[in-house]
């Protein structure tokens, strides 16, 4: 089975669109891995029925910039492995994490 990569630009906050494109992949598929590379690029690893495959694009597709892809066009209900690259060009680049104090 080939993975399915796509490639993403968002012009709205990383945390306000992080929250939107959850729950959009939530509406036809499984996120099983993230990776933060810094305030501007992340992964995201998505599971996801063949046949809602076209579904998912379009959605993401209506709420950010996507790359042309060529369409599924698949009733198929087997499972399938999309790497989905964002960016966030509005963003810093700086990815700062508070870590909290721990005492001891």
């Amino acid at each position: 089975m080939v993975n399915i990569f796509w490639t993403a630009y968002c012009n709205k906050g990383r945390y306000e669109a992080l929250g939107e494109i959850e729950k959009m992949i939530d509406n036809h598929g499984f996120i099983t891995d993230f990776k933060e590379f810094s305030n501007i690029s992340l992964m995201i690893k998505i599971e996801i029925e063949e046949r809602k495959i076209d579904g998912l694009y379009s959605e993401l597709s209506n709420y950010m910039t996507m790359e042309e892809t060529v369409p599924v066009n698949s009733n198929a209900l087997t499972e399938r492995v999309i790497f989905m690259n964002v960016s966030f060009p509005a963003e810093s680049g700086n990815l700062r994490v508070e870590v909290p104090a721990v005492p001891g």
